[in-house]
């Protein structure tokens, strides 16, 4: 959702009003976290789509290469390029935390297409997808990496549940002995199957746990019935999905209302793991391309003014601003975590 809040107007209302993709269901307004999953399908086909058009005319060597290819965009870079949002490193040596500093890319260009694309794709897109594997793989330190990242992301968004949440887990994380950190480490994540590699967080499985139970005993909930119940519950959800596929049949209950029954929601058209669509990446490379050209000089050649819209600030600066006063901020939360004050 900070992800979402920061980058809308900047890249995303461009993005919807040239291709016409989710128009009936991504907003600049996310009200729920019950729409997660539409959010995520566009984001995914959204950076699946940068991927394919920067690697379609930026040779391999220079898409390997971080330093080259920010300076190469220099002519599109805002004023204080980094390729990891500098509060960052500082909330990490707040807290005893590791993490290699960001490298630098100033310059005194105003912000323009190409450089909007990298930033979006190395200070967010990239970590959030290294976040959502190291949630599927259980690797705590990718975790624990984006707790550091995205604490500024939630100041910058005036989230303030999780800003005061990513100081208590990154405190909590420094402060744990040894051994504690051992078996955190390896017990970070859970999976409802039991499969190695499809792993949730804890909180996700509660809360899925919770509403299945509930849906499932309805008023005669307790303590001796849950645990057959959800026996049987897993049983029943191991064989459904096969038997649904066997028989053609669509579960309804994944399917929205009638306006947004777009190709995320059809089953018979995405797999667990392939939610992306080849006609929705085509969709954005081609806009990509009628806005930014289609060779090296069109993508990094200098720009008279910005091809994507202008938000409330831009999204890394909003956050890079955030360190001036990270470590007061920090400070105070540790001496009064009961207290709800602004991020």
């Amino acid at each position: 959702m900070a992800i979402h809040i920061l980058w809308y107007a900047p890249l995303v209302a461009w993005v919807l009003e040239h291709t016409g993709l989710c128009e009936r269901s991504i907003h600049e307004e996310w009200t729920s976290v019950e729409l997660y999953n539409r959010h995520e399908f566009f984001y995914e086909t959204l950076i699946v789509s940068i991927v394919t058009y920067l690697s379609g005319i930026i040779p391999r060597a220079i898409l390997l290469d971080r330093e080259k290819l920010f300076e190469l965009a220099a002519n599109n870079a805002g004023t204080n390029c980094v390729l990891f949002s500098q509060n960052a490193t500082r909330t990490l040596n707040h807290l005893s935390t590791c993490i290699p500093p960001p490298t630098t890319h100033a310059n005194k260009s105003p912000n323009q297409g190409t450089m909007v694309l990298l930033r979006f794709l190395f200070d967010f897109a990239l970590p959030w997808l290294a976040m959502r594997q190291g949630i599927r793989c259980n690797s705590g330190d990718t975790l624990d990496r984006m707790w550091q990242i995205t604490l500024a992301w939630f100041r910058a968004c005036g989230k303030t549940n999780y800003a005061p949440m990513a100081v208590d887990v990154l405190y909590v994380n420094s402060s744990l002995s040894a051994p504690l950190r051992s078996i955190w480490r390896e017990q970070r994540t859970m999976s409802l199957r039991g499969n190695t590699g499809c792993m949730i967080p804890y909180d996700q499985g509660n809360e899925q746990m919770n509403k299945e139970v509930k849906c499932g005993l309805g008023a005669a909930v307790a303590a001796h019935l849950i645990n057959q119940y959800i026996l049987m519950l897993n049983g029943i959800r191991h064989i459904e999905a096969r038997l649904m596929a066997i028989f053609g049949a669509v579960n309804e209950n994944e399917v929205g209302d009638e306006d947004e029954k777009e190709s995320y929601y059809e089953e018979a058209t995405r797999t667990e793991y392939t939610r992306t669509e080849e006609k929705d990446i085509d969709a954005i490379v081609q806009a990509l391309t009628f806005g930014f050209g289609s060779t090296l000089h069109d993508l990094f050649k200098p720009r008279a003014s910005n091809p994507f819209r202008k938000g409330a600030g831009v999204p890394w600066t909003r956050v890079d601003e955030q360190s001036a006063d990270m470590n007061e901020y920090i400070k105070k939360h540790l001496a009064n975590p009961f207290d709800v004050h602004p991020a």
